[in-house]
């Protein structure tokens, strides 16, 4: 029989909420008829009876209890029941499921289609089990099966004995199930604080390099400006290729734990091998680009040289973030909080662009800071070989899935986040002093922000249901945030003015008011940035795209933004402009229902979004 359009009809009638408990008791019944018949074959179709899959024929409220003790072909058949239906109580059992490293692949799949298709936009099955006791908690009454009835069923599984059915009082359903859906919550969350630690750690260690390696490339570039454009560009760009080259191995393998600490080894070493490479390789480097170069061969030899140099340790870097995800992934046999890890990594970013800059480098050198951050680097290996020490089984693959819209996001975003950062430097530059002190700030004041977004988003948005709406609104405070940074940019002198008469002269006056410039232009935007790119990241892995991959094009856009906006756009359409186009491209990412409901709002008719929409 013909299940989908009786199924899809049925849902169309559900959905209208009929008006009295009785049209509502007729409807399930209706529902549990055709998956009576449906599953009957598959419950007598055998040499003996299937009696657990006839005791879940009884009512479809106990297909979600059973379903993990069934053979794999019924598995499938009732997550696409459960999908077609949009049963409520199926996500975080659809979510479970589909984790779940001993069913097989084909199960998995069907677990995540069901999943997609009851609104499901989680990754992290601890805050799934939270909002669905957020539900009952909040008197849900969709959750309730039979709410006229006194008592209503709380469904368990035992392997023994099958089904078992515990009558609760209606009154406190709601409460029995929040408990319930807590404690799950509980069993399946995890302590995120050692790969919090390392985070940070790795973090620190990376933006203490980028200080370092920007201070010498500026002493053989001779300009800060060109060193920080070819640092940013190789720097995003080495993060790419290790993300995207080294991410599929990772996934693939049954110890993640080691790439991780590998990286961390790989990035160390080439940290001190660079200590005596890189006198003669710049040497060379100038020899290219002779003594009086044309621009395209200057910024080709800088930006393909500096990418080149650094390509070992920015390779490593890209992949340290996605193994450690993997790991926490394959230990917990559930994905991790993608928004977690990535802002403690770019806190522990802020620690070491600080520390680097105004404590490390003064004080000691930059060899002295270069030998810090390769020691953080080596700790980090060991202590998550320590940690993580983890039986090996084989890590579940990623099903591919229809995600290109998602990476072309991820890779837009990417491209305009870091050349609005480009952009705002340049121009800032012009108006502050311009030393490492002046990059270091900007660039602590934008991490922080990407940090603030990334938490902001694991605690407040994660759980959102409606992810394509929650898109739009990030993209349309973006735009209109970047737009009020580049307002403050007009503005940048006299606030510089202003903050310089209310501390007095002085370096700490000076870098108070740098501080204020950057946090203008800087902050809000930014926060946006860190909240949309968890936000993307967490839509990619759950449409069956690791987080590897996602990072990888994330920070490919990203690399090509120095030369795109610093150099190219920078020259051509001015500074006004070309931060006025950072604005209209994230107007342009919205979908076409956010034009559409723009142009309902505004009384004209729906305007075809712009390219690239």
């Amino acid at each position: 029989m013909a299940l989908t359009p009786i199924l899809a009809s049925l849902r169309a009638r559900l959905s209208a909420r009929p008006d009295t408990e009785h049209q509502q008791a007729i409807l399930r019944l209706l529902v549990g008829v055709v998956l009576f018949f449906y599953l009957v074959p598959l419950a007598f179709g055998g040499s003996e009876v299937n009696l657990l899959l006839v005791a879940a024929m009884v009512c479809y409220l106990t297909l979600c209890a059973a379903v993990f003790a069934l053979d794999p072909t019924t598995q499938r058949v009732i997550c696409d029941l459960l999908g077609d239906i949009q049963y409520p109580h199926a996500g975080p059992t659809m979510l479970e499921l589909s984790m779940d490293a001993k069913a097989p692949e084909v199960v998995r799949e069907a677990a995540r289609r069901a999943y997609r298709a009851v609104g499901g936009v989680q990754t992290d099955l601890a805050i799934e089990f939270t909002n669905l006791g957020r539900q009952y908690f909040n008197g849900a009454g969709v959750l309730v099966a039979y709410p006229s009835e006194d008592t209503n069923n709380v469904w368990a599984y035992d392997a023994h004995v099958g089904l078992i059915p515990t009558p609760v009082p209606t009154v406190i359903y709601n409460e029995v199930m929040a408990m319930k859906s807590a404690s799950k919550a509980l069993a399946v969350s995890s302590d995120y604080r050692p790969a919090l630690a390392l985070m940070v750690a790795s973090g620190f260690a990376a933006l203490g390099y980028q200080i370092v390696w920007t201070q010498q490339s500026a002493l053989w570039l001779g300009h800060e400006s060109a060193a920080v454009l070819a640092i940013v560009a190789a720097f995003f760009g080495g993060l790419a290729v290790g993300a995207l080259v080294l991410s599929p191995r990772i996934d693939r393998s049954l110890r993640p734990v080691r790439w991780y600490a590998g990286c961390e080894l790989v990035i160390g070493l080439w940290r001190l091998a660079i200590a005596f490479l890189l006198a003669p390789i710049t040497s060379r480097l100038l020899d290219l680009i002779g003594a009086q170069p044309a621009p395209v061969w200057l910024w080709s030899v800088v930006f393909c040289g500096t990418f080149v140099l650094l390509l070992p340790a920015t390779a490593a870097m890209g992949a340290t973030l996605p193994a450690m995800e993997r790991t926490l992934a394959q230990m917990r046999r559930q994905g991790s909080p993608i928004a977690v890890l990535y802002a403690g990594n770019t806190f522990g970013a802020v620690l070491g662009v600080l520390a680097a800059a105004f404590g490390l480098v003064p004080g000691f050198g930059l060899m002295v800071t270069a030998g810090v951050c390769a020691t953080l680097n080596f700790l980090c290996a060991a202590a998550a070989m320590k940690l993580f020490a983890e039986p090996a089984h084989r890590s579940q693959d990623m099903a591919r899935s229809h995600g290109r819209g998602v990476l072309v996001m991820l890779a837009a975003t990417g491209l305009l986040g870091i050349g609005y950062e480009v952009l705002v430097v340049r121009v800032l530059s012009q108006v502050a002093e311009n030393t490492v002190y002046t990059f270091a700030i900007l660039l602590a004041v934008y991490l922080v922000g990407t940090a603030l977004g990334a938490a902001a988003y694991d605690r407040w948005l994660s759980g959102t249901n409606d992810s394509e709406r929650l898109c739009d609104r990030l993209l349309r405070t973006l735009a209109a945030t970047c737009l009020l940074g580049t307002l403050n940019l007009a503005g940048a002198e006299t606030l510089e003015v202003w903050v310089l008469h209310a501390l007095g002269t002085g370096m700490a006056a000076a870098l108070t008011a740098e501080a204020a410039l950057a946090s203008a232009a800087f902050l809000l935007p930014t926060v946006v940035m860190g909240a949309l790119f968890s936000h993307l990241a967490t839509n990619a892995r759950a449409a069956g795209i690791s987080f590897g991959r996602a990072l990888g094009v994330n920070t490919l856009g990203a690399a090509v933004a120095p030369l795109l906006f610093g150099v190219m756009l920078m020259a051509g359409l001015g500074q006004k402009f070309a931060l006025l186009l950072v604005a209209a491209g994230y107007l342009a990412l919205s979908s076409r229902r956010a034009w559409s409901a723009a142009g309902t709002r505004t009384g004209r008719p729906p305007a075809s979004p712009p390219a690239g929409s």
